[in-house]
């Protein structure tokens, strides 16, 4: 069984510096990185890629804290609907993702109309799981998505002060870099258009569709069930769909290239 591990806040003066907001910083920051680092190679306007950046960036934290809030503390908006505005009080990954997709959107209609999205969407995908590690990192270090409680503790398990629980945000960070891992042995050659696209999304959903049924469904921290599965299942199941088009296309493309 791993131990309980509770780091404490920074302190810069009086001002509270959240350990989660470092990591999900440094990941935002080394996926940038990489993002620009792989532009060229993968035929990518690295101008029109930070712009895009931004917006997907601005969208996707606004999303993740509202969709979150809709799905999984509706009883919070129902007390008080003035929450959905305090974007600095919980985020959720799927509302994030649902969130980047839109503002990715919005940025082609607003800022670039004649610009194809895939290579772009492609490109941010394949450098996506390595940022997400620090983002889960960041989950498992303030242990916000504490899961059920084991029948016996084993490796997989956290030495929570209640018992043996399994910490979901630690077991998909060591997930993610499995994906990160196959990403990055992919990067050596070009490919087909919407490959990164479906990988992440059909290793991811499968993995994280499971993981949720060690959800805690019921007290304060419970996750909320809509026939009988939570937000992020449904959400799961329309990526894994998702996924798999995108990597039929991807094969499609490719056939066809050679050809």
């Amino acid at each position: 069984m791993l131990p309980y591990i509770n780091l404490p806040d920074l302190k810069l003066g009086p001002i509270p510096i959240h350990v989660f907001g470092i990591l999900v910083a440094i990941g935002v920051l080394v996926g940038i990185w990489l993002a620009r680092k792989r532009a060229k190679f993968m035929g990518v306007d690295p101008d029109k890629l930070e712009s895009l950046i931004n917006w997907m960036l601005l969208v996707g934290f606004i999303c993740a804290h509202v969709i979150d809030e809709i799905f999984y503390h509706p009883e919070e908006i129902a007390r008080n609907p003035l929450s959905l505005l305090l974007i600095w009080e919980g985020i959720g990954s799927f509302g994030g993702w649902i969130g980047a997709a839109l503002g990715i959107f919005l940025w082609k209609k607003f800022k670039s109309p004649g610009t194809s999205l895939l290579p772009y969407a492609d490109l941010i995908c394949s450098v996506l799981p390595v940022a997400w590690i620090f983002g889960r990192l960041g989950c498992a270090t303030v242990h916000d998505h504490k899961g059920a409680l084991a029948a016996a503790p084993n490796i997989l398990t956290v030495a929570f002060p209640d018992g043996p629980h399994y910490d979901l945000g630690l077991l998909e960070m060591l997930y993610t870099i499995v994906i990160a891992a196959v990403c990055a042995v992919l990067w050596r050659k070009k490919h087909a258009p919407g490959l990164y696209i479906g990988l992440t999304c059909v290793m991811y959903a499968p993995v994280r569709f499971a993981l949720d049924f060690l959800r805690v469904d019921v007290g304060p921290t419970g996750d909320k069930r809509y026939l009988s599965l939570t937000f992020a299942q449904w959400a799961c199941v329309a990526m894994l769909g998702f996924g798999i088009y995108w990597l039929l296309k991807a094969r499609r493309l490719a056939r066809s290239s050679a050809a």
